[in-house]
């Protein structure tokens, strides 16, 4: 069975990584262009940490868009 790549996954020399743009409007506010991170050479693991990361990023760009949001 073959897997499809998920979004923001980057797979180079058989390992696997987090990759994701910082949009245009927020970049000023994270400090940074890109969120790389790695995540592993297993697919499972690293499909796992992938999806903590992706929400992660999602939660700190909507606290960002609407600062009376509060985390948690």
């Amino acid at each position: 069975m073959t897997q499809t790549k998920p979004k923001f996954m980057l797979v180079e020399h058989g390992r696997y990584f987090y990759q994701r743009k910082v949009p245009l409007e927020f970049q000023r506010a994270v400090g940074r262009k890109k969120w790389r991170a790695p995540l592993g050479s297993d697919f499972e693991i690293a499909f796992e940490k992938l999806k903590e990361l992706r929400n992660e990023h999602d939660v700190l760009l909507r606290e960002i868009k609407d600062p009376e949001m509060q985390r948690d």
